[in-house]
């Protein structure tokens, strides 16, 4: 039984920081697209 806990937990953790990670690449994918927006707004 406490394998199996300690098992869960790794996974949770595991999850949580795939998660994060994921975010992070979303959100700097949405900055870089606002970033390239107000460049070619600025060049117009």
């Amino acid at each position: 039984m406490l394998i199996i806990t300690i098992e869960i937990r790794r996974i949770k953790r595991y999850r949580h920081t795939a998660n994060e990670f994921y975010i992070k690449k979303v959100i700097s994918r949405q900055q870089k697209r606002t970033f390239l927006k107000k460049h070619t707004f600025s060049i117009n």
